[in-house]
């Protein structure tokens, strides 16, 4: 039994595509197996170079206490402790690189067990120098077990390179070998294409002859049909009058109602419209929309096909089960808005009783009462929420107060302890005042708000040069940026720097530091925070761009709420969240205005403040 084109074609092509796909996989497969040998070769290299620096730190060892046994001086011990560090790190790092090699973590724990057995015997040598004197040091050096443990460490050292050789030539042949197959696979799937792609060819070829036959027979058919369309024309105009009839009746008894009313036929189509599903329509479809709502339209297919609408999409499912007998009526409410009004209606679709079947549906206008709903639900919403922030604020106040008095709490402890040296209470106390300078400032931040909420906060102002301002809250930061490697950079016009502002210099300060403050901390280290200062139109424009933990699109909008976080910067960084919210209201307290952009999560913020001058 032959096959038609429109089967032969896809099951061709779908052959060709194969192929095609074929080919795409082993030429993933090959750069995936380079990508593998490159990143094996470099394994290998690194692990050679860190056998190197070992072996390179335990001759530190050893050459630094054989130097002090010569000499006695306490200058060979910073190279014989720098080793020993060394020869440490180079092990740690080796465990890493060797983690999944059997062979080498035995040949490692070996090498280990060597290094600290030789830096054990180097630190006998010092200490019989420093006991015995050089004589009784060369007797112990004579004794040769500093030279034996250097012999086992070499071999050790030995024995990992050669194994990590082999292991290397071993991945190099298996890639070559997978590079061979996937070539030969490669030309088999490409020829099977190029056939597949021939057969298809030749294939329309003959179809199209085909079809050109039967195009002839066709247009004999249409001559019949065309006919007896001409035959049931006549026959349905008949028809139609006598529903032009009924029509009339059935109009004059649903006009007279409020309710958006239409009736459908058993397939849906809607067969009578109300005076008020009319002007409804009218007054609030477009004109596409309005030729799907009248008369002989198919209101169920239109439901049912509504691209990307659930709503209609359920409504079709539910008519098409009345007009089949399955119920007998289904309600839903759904909004249909205007620009001017909010509006909501409920749908009710009742099956209509007799042999013809078909259904009403009936639309009522239910504004009022949805209205009331949203309103207590609204209500309810914000009471949640503000619920849900003040607990969250209390928390959050909580903890962070909570941190630094534990800090201090236990660095009074070690200052108490009889055991604790000069270095130790040195340390104490400075983290005591770090902490309880950390607790005053967010002590600070909660009076600054009170006092601007109750309208409390006064403002002490004079002249202020922008640009001094500016450089002052820089150097203000600058250890901070330079403790995390953040290059901290300013940009002024010589315009700009003159500008004068009249306004409080503490409060203009605390603006710029605290929007300093939050770039640094959210900017990683080596990042870079740019500073810039311009004037336009009687105002200074103060600009901080970083390129840090940036803002999602979600929490924009309420960066500068009190209380306010995004939920992960709070994870990383804690804090109260009224750092920004206090520059905007000592801003606009200026006169000024602040503003952030951000393209998203890590991608940076750019803070704006624009005062006004002199």
């Amino acid at each position: 039994m032959s096959i038609a084109l429109e089967k032969k074609l896809p099951l061709i092509l779908l052959l060709a595509f194969l192929m095609l796909g074929a080919i795409g996989y082993f030429s993933f497969q090959n750069t995936s197996s380079l990508k593998d040998a490159v990143r094996w070769r470099q394994h290998t290299q690194d692990v050679l170079l860190k056998l190197d620096e070992t072996l390179i730190a335990v001759n530190d060892v050893e050459t630094s206490g054989r130097g002090y046994v010569i000499a006695g001086n306490d200058g060979f011990l910073e190279p014989f402790d720098a080793g020993k560090q060394n020869a440490e790190k180079s092990l740690v790092d080796l465990k890493s690189l060797t983690i999944d090699n059997p062979v080498q973590i035995d040949n490692l724990a070996q090498l280990s067990k060597q290094i600290d057995e030789k830096i054990g015997i180097t630190k006998i040598y010092i200490e019989r120098r420093r006991a015995d004197g050089l004589l009784g040091a060369v007797a112990e050096v004579t004794k040769g077990d500093g030279d034996r443990t250097m012999d086992n460490i070499r071999q050790i050292v030995g024995r990992m390179k050669n194994e990590e050789l082999r292991l290397l030539k071993f991945r190099e042949d298996a890639l070559q070998t997978t590079l061979d197959n996937n070539f030969w696979m490669m030309l088999v799937s490409s020829l099977a294409g190029i056939a597949a792609l021939a057969v298809a060819n030749f294939v329309v070829l003959f179809e199209i002859r085909k079809r050109r036959s039967a195009e002839s027979d066709l247009v004999t058919v249409n001559r019949d049909l065309e006919k007896r369309v001409a035959e049931r024309t006549d026959e349905l105009q008949q028809v139609n009058e006598e529903l032009r009839a009924s029509e009339l009746f059935n109009r004059s008894v649903i006009d007279s109602l409020s309710a958006h009313i239409a009736v459908l036929d058993r397939d849906g189509r809607i067969v009578l419209v109300n005076n008020a599903w009319e002007s409804f329509a009218e007054a609030n479809a477009a004109v596409e929309q309005l030729a799907t709502t009248g008369i002989g339209q198919n209101y169920l297919r239109v439901c049912e096909q509504a691209a990307g609408d659930e709503r209609l999409r359920a409504v079709g499912e539910n008519l098409r089960s009345i007009l089949a007998g399955e119920k007998q009526h289904f309600t839903v409410e759904y909004p249909c808005h205007s620009p001017t009004e909010e509006r909501w209606f409920l749908m009710q679709v009742n099956a209509l009783q007799g042999s013809n079947g078909g259904v009403v549906v009936s639309h009522y206008n239910i504004s009022d009462r949805v209205r009331a709903e949203l309103n207590e639900r609204k209500a309810r919403r914000e009471a949640e929420i503000a619920n849900r922030l003040r607990d969250e604020f209390m928390a959050t106040v909580s903890h962070e107060m909570r941190t630094p008095l534990n800090a201090i709490l236990g660095w009074a402890r070690i200052l108490k302890s009889p055991k604790s040296d000069d270095a130790m209470r040195g340390k104490a106390v400075d983290t005591i005042i770090k902490n309880a300078e950390t607790q005053n400032r967010l002590i600070e931040d909660l009076l600054d708000v009170a006092r601007i909420v109750s309208g409390k906060l006064v403002l002490e102002t004079e002249d202020v040069n922008a640009g001094e301002l500016v450089a002052s809250a820089i150097e203000t930061v600058r250890p901070s940026a330079d403790g995390k490697a953040i290059a901290l950079e300013f940009d002024e016009t010589e315009e700009a720097a003159a500008e004068t502002i009249h306004g409080d210099p503490n409060r203009l300060r605390q603006i710029l530091w605290n929007l300093l403050t939050n770039a640094v901390k959210f900017t990683p280290e080596g990042g870079r925070v740019e500073v810039g200062l311009r004037s336009a139109d009687h105002r200074v424009e103060i600009s901080v761009k970083d390129n840090g933990a940036g803002i999602s699109p979600e929490f924009l909008p309420y960066v500068f709420d009190r209380f306010r976080q995004d939920a992960e910067d709070v994870r990383k960084s804690g804090g109260l969240g009224l750092g920004l919210a206090i520059v905007r209201q000592l801003t606009e307290l200026h006169g000024g205005t602040v503003e952030v952009h951000s393209p998203g999560r890590d991608q940076g913020a750019v803070f704006t403040v624009k005062l006004p001058t002199k």
